[in-house]
């Protein structure tokens, strides 16, 4: 059977549609002009065509540069392009959720998971969550529709939020609502240890100034992470970092289509 693809990825908090052309929030915006201002760029991974290239590999292999280098020359520059328009603010279109920060038992949130909302989504999922998080369950549920694995087939895009003192610790999943009904069939289904849905699953930290959106780019879906993570370097530099994921990523949260980090220079502190 077709595995169910999962991500959890911790970030923080969501932008708000404010125009129907580019709805970025007006604190990712302000990310996004720190950005654009930054004295030193550091660029992380790059898709070219269906490959991602990876910052260390292409500094210490040079067979590697030459190949991304052709590709390049031939495929054009994806995340050049990407990181122009976003710090232009322009081309993307931001996809507003169904709901967000509902509580589980929301009558759009059930009718819209339809059998996926039967798997247990209220509850901790491989027990990720750090410790220091209180309670150790969701408070807070977050829907989108996608076509982010599939642009000829709908899946949901689905986020639970947990509370703790200092942050809070979204996860998300991409759910198939027909690969839900095949699981919920089963006798004795339990989604928390069922491990045969898990395609995968992994977590990163979080920042309670980290930005997460959906959006839709050159005819494909995407979610876009603006993270601030202040001040680096001895409080010189204000650092800001942007990732964007797609189908190409196979869904591991360390990997991005398209990575920088942006250095703005502001002084000692």
């Amino acid at each position: 059977m077709k595995k169910i693809i999962i991500l959890a990825v911790f970030i923080s908090s969501l932008f708000g549609m404010d125009n129907s052309k580019v709805g970025f929030s007006e604190l990712a915006k302000h990310y996004i002009s720190i950005a654009k201002e930054a004295d030193k760029v550091a660029i992380g991974n790059q898709r070219i065509g269906h490959t991602i290239y990876g910052p260390y590999e292409l500094e210490h292999n040079a067979t590697l540069r030459k190949e991304f280098e052709t590709a390049k020359a031939k495929e054009g520059d994806f995340c050049k392009e990407f990181f122009n328009d976003l710090l232009a603010l322009k081309n993307i279109e931001v996809i507003p959720p169904v709901v967000r920060n509902v509580d589980y038992n929301n009558t759009t949130l059930t009718k819209e998971m339809g059998a996926c909302h039967k798997m247990g989504m209220d509850i901790e999922f491989l027990n990720t969550i750090p410790a220091q998080t209180e309670p150790h369950y969701p408070t807070k549920f977050s829907l989108w529709k996608t076509h982010i694995l599939n642009p000829k087939k709908e899946n949901l895009l689905f986020m639970q939020s947990y509370a703790a003192k200092t942050n809070y610790y979204p996860m998300i999943y991409v759910l198939d609502k027909g690969l839900c009904k095949q699981a919920i069939s089963k006798q004795n289904f339990n989604f928390k240890y069922d491990k045969q849905l898990v395609y995968e699953a992994q977590v990163i930290g979080s920042f309670n100034n980290w930005e997460f959106q959906l959006i839709r780019y050159k005819g494909n879906e995407y979610f876009i992470e603006i993270a601030d993570h202040g001040n680096a370097g001895n409080y010189k530099y204000r650092h800001i970092r942007i990732w964007l994921y797609g189908d190409n990523t196979e869904w591991r949260v360390e990997k991005p289509e398209c990575a920088k980090d942006f250095y703005k220079y502001i002084g000692e502190k």
